[in-house]
């Protein structure tokens, strides 16, 4: 069939045209600012958002089954985005904004969609921008509970920063002189840089504690002092339960210059010292070392080594040292004291004396006990 038109047909199509658009720019003409202009405005204005309502209500649920289809998250990614845009506190600033454009509705009319159209709209690139960054740290951090804290101080940064710059484009866009705002800033700014000084060097020691993780919430640490479970990555300070059960905070700055040890990995290297009696004969205290290697097993930890460290005021020092397959604290306490009632029972199982110190007291020559 064909599909010809003659050129009889493309030149009235054409004047129809034209005759549309003179139409329209003499609707445009007498009703810029007029009460007319304004009938024309909210008839435009309704239209648009009757078309993104509907438009709503199918595309969202066919997009979501489109991405459910790939194993990918980008399209996942980008159904979140365009659902965020696509919400009606901003489509509606958006259709006001561009029905003004077509009829003008009047100036404050005007002014008013415009300026709502930037506020919400620099609102919305800030979501953007922190759903893009959330999607970026989850990737890059996974998904774990113990690694919630540092990438929220990442996000809580970056959203100060995104929130500081929309309000100075918001302001610039509605005629606000921003060199001598941000001059102001500037000198206010540097004012509170040299007044918190420790705070700023508690959050940059954050980030590092970020990018570097040399621990998680959860890892058993010892840190400038302390010993315990950390509980909570702060964007100024750390908490950390200590092995007595009080809560330590420890500023991020004091923990970047001190020197970390993790006892959170697949297996903790720990040793106790013990004493067996003086008198012990020497070919006993030699059998010493392999009696406690027979004697101390168990699947809470493994000894690695015995050493005769040498004779002291009392008893006769041994070392033993023994590994954990875990890092966690009660599992490190679990086997201490399960080391310590097994080294009693294999000693006296071989008849050898752990002694307590003793002391003689000599009582001066003028004492009434005698």
């Amino acid at each position: 069939m064909s599909c010809d038109v003659s050129p009889e047909e493309k030149a009235s199509l054409v004047e129809e045209l034209q005759e549309i658009k003179s139409i329209l720019n003499e609707l445009q003409a007498t009703g810029d600012g007029t009460l007319w202009g304004f009938v024309l405005w909210a008839i435009t204005f309704v239209g648009l958002v009757a078309g993104v309502i509907s438009l709503q209500k199918w595309l969202p649920g066919f997009l979501t089954i489109l991405s459910k289809k790939t194993d990918t998250k980008i399209d996942d990614l980008a159904v979140v985005l365009f659902t965020l845009w696509l919400k009606l506190e901003f489509t509606i600033p958006l259709c006001g904004y561009v029905a003004g454009t077509v009829f003008s509705a009047g100036y404050y009319i005007d002014i008013a969609s415009r300026s709502a159209l930037i506020g919400v709209g620099a609102y919305k690139a800030v979501k953007t921008l922190d759903v893009l960054l959330g999607f970026v740290i989850k990737d890059y951090v996974g998904e774990s509970e113990a690694k919630y804290n540092i990438s929220h101080n990442v996000k809580k940064v970056a959203s100060i920063v995104f929130y500081s710059l929309a309000v100075v484009f918001i302001l610039d866009n509605l005629g606000f002189q921003m060199s001598t705002l941000v001059a102001g800033f500037g000198i206010g700014g540097l004012g509170v840089a040299l007044a918190a000084q420790s705070v700023l060097g508690d959050a940059i020691a954050s980030m590092s504690i970020f990018i570097d993780k040399p621990f998680e919430v959860g890892d058993v640490v010892s840190v400038a002092g302390v010993t315990g479970s950390v509980e909570r990555i702060g964007l100024k300070t750390t908490r950390i339960r200590a092995v007595s059960g009080e809560l330590i905070v420890i500023p991020n700055s004091t923990i970047s210059e001190s020197t970390i040890q993790n006892f959170n990995s697949t297996w903790s290297a720990q040793f106790i010292d013990i004493g067996i009696s003086l008198r012990t004969p020497r070919e006993q205290l030699r059998k010493v070392p392999e009696i406690l290697h027979e004697g101390l097993v168990s699947p809470k930890f493994e000894v690695t080594e015995v050493i005769f460290k040498g004779r002291g005021e009392y008893a006769l020092h041994f070392e033993i040292r023994y590994r954990i397959p875990s890092g966690a604290f009660r599992e490190i306490r679990a086997a201490l004291s399960e080391i310590n009632f097994l080294v009693h029972d294999t000693l006296a199982s071989h008849d050898i004396i752990m002694p307590l110190p003793c002391r003689i007291s000599i009582p001066a020559a003028n004492s009434n006990l005698f």
